[in-house]
């Protein structure tokens, strides 16, 4: 389990949405999140490899985001579902 940390209060009093795309710009910063989404974007959408690439990449960007703000994990479990059923229903990530 990823150790939790506390957020800047100014976050955490943010719309769903804004606090969302605030803490996705937070997690990209990260070299291995990073890393997963340029190989997911290499791979031909719709393809397995695209598909198993966004899976990985879904969870590491997700494991970021849990750990920078602990008191948004269910909206983030649920964000991270929907995402994962697109990707499983062939569909591409769209944001």
């Amino acid at each position: 389990m990823l150790p939790k940390t506390v957020i800047p209060e100014a976050l955490s009093t943010l719309p769903g949405d804004t606090r969302y795309l605030k803490l996705k710009e937070r997690a990209l910063k990260d070299a291995h999140v990073a890393a997963l989404l340029e190989k997911m974007n290499a791979q031909p959408e719709g393809s397995e490899a695209y598909k198993a690439a966004a899976r990985d990449y879904l969870t590491a960007l997700f494991a970021k985001m849990r750990k920078l703000d602990a008191s948004y994990e269910a909206a983030l479990n649920r964000k991270e579902g929907a995402y994962k059923r697109r990707i499983e229903q062939g569909k591409t990530i769209v944001e």
